[in-house]
């Protein structure tokens, strides 16, 4: 039987911009799950290295999000 995590989880746009970083890293010391939408290698990247597990795409085509 697997467990699921209790924490929130959330999807964030624009989260390798100046206010997308000051978002995360305020919902990072509250424990909540984040998952960021990069439309580049760098912006994907950019949200690992502070934690968040990065989800190729654009907003202008959700049904080829990877």
């Amino acid at each position: 039987m697997s467990r699921q995590s209790s924490r929130t989880g959330v999807l964030i746009t624009g989260g390798s911009g100046f206010l997308g970083q000051e978002v995360i890293k305020r919902l990072t010391r509250e424990d909540v799950r984040i998952t960021g939408l990069a439309h580049s290698d760098s912006s994907a990247q950019t949200l690992r290295n502070l934690g968040v597990e990065p989800v190729m795409g654009r907003l202008d085509n959700i049904r080829e999000w990877a």
